[in-house]
């Protein structure tokens, strides 16, 4: 007979049983495009970067932004380096809120694009 207690953690809607990790691609669908064909236009001044340093996918956003030379034309927010249960946080920010959007946690950013989005954490 056991005596183990049954593990009761949760794990990441990402991955599988056998732990292996799935990248979800269920994104917001519309792009920045010249013509806007995509949903928005490029519009100087309209948009911003917002990564954390310690994420890896935000990480090639940054590298990417500056590779293209982009950094005058998007401007760069930076989330903590922590993240608790729901999101990106601006614990580094003045009162723990990014100084541009007004947020405390990046998900609110994607709540308030699309209300019903369940990613963004």
């Amino acid at each position: 007979m056991s005596t183990e207690e049954p593990d009761t953690r949760t794990t990441h809607p990402d991955t599988r049983a056998d732990g292996t990790y799935v990248r979800n691609q269920n994104y917001l669908s519309t792009r920045i495009t010249a013509d806007g064909r995509e949903g928005h236009t490029i519009t100087a001044g309209r948009y911003r970067l917002i990564a954390a340093r310690a994420c890896p996918w935000a990480s090639r956003a940054i590298i990417v932004r500056r590779l293209l030379g982009l950094e005058d034309a998007l401007p760069m927010g930076l989330c903590a380096p922590t993240h608790d249960e729901s999101s990106w946080t601006f614990d580094l920010d003045p009162g723990g809120v990014d100084p541009v959007l007004r947020i405390h946690r990046l998900r609110e950013a994607y709540l308030a694009r699309d209300p019903a989005y369940d990613r963004g954490n």
